[in-house]
């Protein structure tokens, strides 16, 4: 996304256009909050509108990206523990690992799915929910 994608006028939203490998071929307008739009207008100061909006690292390295944002994450949750046998058992339990009890590994269509969990919790209407992922 660039920063021209991002419109922060009275009626906000941002603009995903597609790709030409993608299954929807669809151009699609996702609305955005105000507390939203306040945050990117600061984050884009300065940056051309053609300028990338977000630094995100290469499809390949995501999921080394998420694996170490989880990493991070469980470490804190630790040591967030109020005594040292809570910690013990905070570290054998497999909370915020990319694995679970299962054996199943966090993917990205995993993470859409949680995403669509998120905004239903939020109130978001199915609507906009189904746009933000792509449904």
């Amino acid at each position: 996304l660039e920063v021209r994608d991002f419109d922060t006028s009275p009626n906000p939203a941002v603009t995903i256009r597609p790709k030409a490998n993608t299954k929807e071929r669809k151009l699609r307008v996702i609305p955005l909050k105000r507390e939203t739009v306040d945050l990117l207008r600061d984050h884009f100061k300065g940056k051309l509108r053609t300028a990338r909006a977000f630094n995100i690292p290469a499809k390949w390295e995501t999921a080394d990206m998420i694996r170490e944002d989880l990493a991070v994450a469980r470490a804190a949750w630790i040591a967030d523990g109020q005594t040292p046998e809570d910690r013990a058992k905070r570290a054998e339990v497999m909370f915020l690992t990319d694995q679970d009890e299962e054996g199943r590994r966090i993917d990205f269509h995993a993470l859409r799915t949680t995403c669509g969990t998120w905004l239903d919790h939020a109130g978001v209407a199915p609507t906009i929910a189904k746009c933000v992922t792509g449904h």
